[in-house]
This record gives C-alpha cells, sequence and structure tokens, in this order.
C-alpha cells in the first residue's frame, strides 16, 4: 500500500532503530531478495485493531490528503507495535515459493490456469503470470 520511498521519506525514525521492526523494514526496502515478513501476536489488542481499520476507512477517501495520511498512520502503527508488542513478534522465512509453484503445477499441469494458480497461492493473477514467464524463461545463447 505504501512506496519503499515513502518509508525513507517519512519513517527516517523507524530506520535509524536497533529493533527488530527497524532491521526488517531496512533490509525490505533495500535487499531485493529479502525473504522474511513479521508477526505480531497482538492477541485481542482493540487499539491495533481500531487503527488497523481506521486505515482502510482513510484509504476510502478521495481527497489529496489520504496517502499522506495512511503513511502517517502506518507510520504510528508500526511504531505501536514495535514498542507494545516487540516480545511477542515472530520473523520467519516467507515459504518457498519455487517449489510450492512447482509442485503445484506438476500435479495439475493438465487443467491449471493462473487464475487457479493465484487463487491457490494467495496472489494475484498478474504477479503469477509474472512469476511463471519470469521462472520458465529460456535464457538467450550469448554470440
Amino acid at each position: 500500500m505504501v512506496r519503499p520511498s515513502a518509508f525513507t521519506d517519512i519513517c527516517t525514525g523507524l530506520l535509524k532503530g536497533q529493533d527488530m521492526l527497524s532491521h526488517f523494514l531496512l533490509d525490505s526496502i533495500y535487499n531485493e531478495n529479502s525473504e522474511q515478513y513479521l508477526v505480531f501476536r497482538t492477541g485481542q489488542d482493540e487499539g491495533i485493531r481500531g487503527q488497523v481499520l481506521d486505515m482502510f476507512q482513510e484509504m476510502f477517501s478521495t481527497d489529496a490528503y489520504t496517502d499522506r495520511i495512511v503513511t502517517g498512520m502506518l507510520m504510528t502503527l508500526l511504531t505501536k507495535l514495535s514498542r507494545n508488542w516487540q516480545a511477542a513478534v515472530e520473523s520467519a522465512p516467507v515459504r518457498n515459493v519455487d517449489h510450492e509453484i512447482l509442485t503445484y503445477l506438476q500435479e495439475n499441469y493438465s487443467t491449471i490456469t493462473l487464475e487457479e494458480l493465484a487463487r491457490y497461492l494467495h496472489y494475484t493473477v498478474l504477479y503469477c503470470s509474472r512469476y511463471v514467464k519470469k521462472s520458465s524463461a529460456v535464457p538467450s545463447p550469448n554470440c
């Protein structure tokens, strides 16, 4: 939802920290091969839930300030998550998509469509199309 440049422009305070979130954000922004995600186990924290719902509601506004407001709300949410839920955060590698896609394709090769693959993997059709094209491209010979 937020461009990577917004993090570097607005969230420099988050990026300069020495906590898990700062390291995760820096790795996500500057490392194209970042294969991690963070899960904050917030339980039934109504404050966090309310902030996320407020962000979604703000995204439906169509004025010139929506992007800036959502970015500010995201910065506040991430900061509160770090402060209040640092002990409950989990960092894990992203699932092995290559293996998962290849296995699914092999098992369903005769009937598979991009739409089915996207639905199975919980990705967009466009992402799956680009991924399959990139993964199956034959390198051109060097002359």
